[in-house]
């Protein structure tokens, strides 16, 4: 998630058009991985073995998109670096998931089904810089169960430096 000043735009803009388009609200994020399985508490021991595989990173926000699909209705690209994509393929590995679909890394804006053109007037109507940079340093273990109303945290999770690690001749 970001946070700061980003957090707070971007929030805004959530709910704006959340409010205009009688959406669902929801806190600004760039889902890591969705629909995990399992108990709770091995859940989130496991978040914490993949917080101590994963340095801080920064996600860069590129342009705005739209697919047709309630989740993914309008959201900002996130450039695919190397330390996304990585991330992303750490956390496969540690909760045992394939790859069933593409990882599309995004930060949705608006949850929804509406037609083409509602969409595209809303991203005209969002010009101005998407090229948006924020830094990664944790992650947060969310209950999706349900629609957003009902989402709640579990945990969070820092990201573990590599200067902050021992080794084994330490």
């Amino acid at each position: 998630m970001p946070s700061g000043e980003l957090y707070d735009r971007l929030t805004r803009v959530i709910f704006e058009l959340s409010r205009k388009h009688g959406a669902p609200v929801f806190e600004p994020h760039v889902t890591l991985l969705a629909n995990i399985p399992g108990a709770e508490d091995t859940t989130v021991a496991l978040c914490q073995r993949l917080a101590a595989m994963v340095e801080p990173f920064s996600i860069q926000l590129t342009k705005l998109d739209h697919l047709n699909e309630y989740y993914r209705c309008l959201f900002a690209r996130v450039l695919e670096t190397r330390s996304v994509v990585e991330t992303h393929s750490k956390a496969r590995n540690v909760f045992g998931l394939q790859q069933e679909l593409l990882y599309m890394p995004h930060l949705s804006l608006l949850y929804g089904h509406f037609d083409e053109a509602t969409k595209q007037e809303i991203i005209e109507g969002l010009r101005g810089s998407w090229d948006l940079e924020f830094p990664v340093d944790r992650f947060d273990l969310i209950d999706g169960r349900g629609g957003p109303a009902n989402w709640r945290k579990l945990g969070e999770f820092a990201f573990q430096s590599v200067s902050h690690r021992r080794t084994a001749t330490q």
